[in-house]
């Protein structure tokens, strides 16, 4: 896709969201509101509070954590 495509598809975005209709505040899903029950508010606040380094450093040690311990988890699943 060229640079000018990209921006074609760009505008005609922002165009779209020009013509959306504003955020009803007032609007209930029960979907998500089922599914906010199950949110812990407290690590979102935790996660917002973080730096962007502290942030990335929390994924290095997720990354390095399921890396770790895949060969177990996979391990186990075969003697199923």
């Amino acid at each position: 896709m060229s640079t000018s495509d990209q921006n074609r598809a760009v505008e005609q975005a922002a165009g779209a969201l020009d013509d959306a209709e504003p955020f009803d505040p007032m609007f209930f899903d029960p979907v998500i509101e089922a599914y906010k029950k199950d949110v812990d508010v407290t690590l979102l606040d935790r996660t917002l509070r973080m730096t962007v380094a502290e942030r990335a450093q929390l994924l290095v040690n997720n990354a390095e954590f399921i890396r770790k311990f895949r060969p177990v988890v996979e391990a186990l699943s075969a003697k199923e």
